[in-house]
């Protein structure tokens, strides 16, 4: 013979607690949380040369801030960077030097208030050779 009470005892249980938890969420005793967006930072590398490459760096306005770093050795091989539609020249922009011999990378950390905003487009050219512009963004 089946014991129907206990079953239908069970079930009311059952009921009632996801009864209490829904009051519960309900009157706001219970909040949702919310899940973090700390992503990493960002890090695109491009290879200049001596004709000014625009739009290097393309925009994006989710930056927050952003390092430029010229990682190569030889003196010559120095970065010239500008912003917007500025065509860069060897002569006219922010200059980022070669790295010096002992390894450490030559970067730029640029102030809150540079001009097209944090989110603006690179462009760039190089002293001679190929330097590789690095970008780091957060």
């Amino acid at each position: 013979m089946i014991n129907r009470s206990r079953k239908i005892r069970t079930w009311t249980y059952v009921a009632a607690v996801a009864t209490i938890i829904a009051v519960v969420a309900a009157l706001g005793l219970i909040k949702p949380k919310a899940q973090p967006t700390s992503l990493g930072p960002v890090i695109s590398s491009v290879a200049t040369s001596t004709s000014a490459l625009l739009n290097a760096i393309p925009s994006n306005p989710g930056r927050r801030g952003f390092s430029l770093c010229n990682l190569n050795q030889t003196a010559a091989n120095f970065i010239v960077v500008t912003t917007g539609t500025v065509t860069p020249t060897t002569t006219n922009g922010l200059l980022i030097p070669a790295s010096p011999a002992n390894g450490s990378p030559s970067c730029y950390n640029p102030p809150s208030n540079i001009a097209g905003g944090l989110g603006t487009n690179f462009n760039a050219i190089a002293g001679a050779g190929t330097p590789v512009l690095v970008m780091i963004e957060f």
